[in-house]
C-alpha cells in the first residue's frame, strides 16, 4: 500500500514538473509579445517586452516585430 502511494506521488510530481517546465515563453529581442488567453478573456491590453514569461497551458504568446527595416 505504501509503494502505491510513493508511485502515485512520484507520477504526480513528474506530471507537475512537466507542465511547469513547458509553461514558460521567451520574447526575443526586436519583438514584443502579445499574450492571448485561449479560454475566454482574449487578448491582453498591454504588450510584453523582451524576457521570460509564465504562460499556463491555456495561454499563448505571439511575437510581433518592432524594429524598422529599410529596403533599397
Amino acid at each position: 500500500m505504501a509503494n502505491i502511494r510513493i508511485i502515485a506521488i512520484g507520477l504526480a510530481s513528474v506530471i507537475g514538473l512537466g507542465i511547469l517546465g513547458t509553461s514558460f515563453t521567451h520574447v526575443n529581442p526586436g519583438y514584443v509579445g502579445i499574450q492571448v488567453n485561449n479560454l475566454g478573456s482574449g487578448v491582453q491590453a498591454e504588450s510584453r517586452p523582451v524576457g521570460w514569461y509564465f504562460t499556463p497551458p491555456s495561454v499563448s504568446m505571439h511575437e510581433f516585430p518592432v524594429s524598422t527595416k529599410t529596403y533599397v
